[in-house]
């Protein structure tokens, strides 16, 4: 009867214990949060499956070089609207962005989740728009492209209200 309990006993410990391992895609993927109107922050939303998002300091060559398309991993793009339509902005820079490497988690399960909060105040269009989207998507070591997602329509009139 001991017998019976112990192994009943380390059976339950054994199936509490375990932690479940969660699995997405290697392909990260992004959602808008929010846009904190009074530090201009956009606030995204990821997951990735194998955890290899941001760039280190010294991811500086090849397909990371300065002059890479990927030397940033964040990609912007603006667009006013007005009468029920979106123009995107043309800028005198890149609005592209560049976020620091996440820590890949130990063990079997690499996936990562979590926020990206980035402050866009001297990113922004210069005049800013009344009313305005931002999309944005994000790109991981692998050069793997996130989905491409949006901000929605922002209007200043919301900054006003609060």
């Amino acid at each position: 009867m001991k017998r019976i309990l112990f192994i009943l006993a380390a059976l339950i410990l054994f199936i509490t214990c375990c932690e479940e391992i969660e699995f997405y895609s290697e392909i990260p993927e992004v959602s808008f949060k929010e846009f904190r109107y009074d530090d201009s922050t956009l606030v995204i939303n990821f997951v990735d499956g194998d955890g290899d998002l941001g760039l280190s300091q010294a991811d500086t060559s090849g397909s990371y070089s300065p002059d890479s398309l990927y030397y940033r991993n964040l990609f912007l793009s603006y667009f006013s609207y007005e009468a029920t339509e979106f123009t995107e902005i043309e800028l005198k820079s890149s609005p592209n962005l560049r976020f620091e490497q996440i820590p890949t988690p130990e063990g079997n399960n690499k996936t990562v989740k979590g926020t990206i909060e980035v402050n866009l105040f001297s990113n922004l269009p210069d005049p800013l728009p009344d009313s305005f989207m931002i999309k944005f998507y994000i790109v991981d070591r692998a050069l793997h492209e996130s989905n491409r997602d949006s901000s929605g329509i922002l209007t200043f009139n919301e900054l006003l209200e609060e």
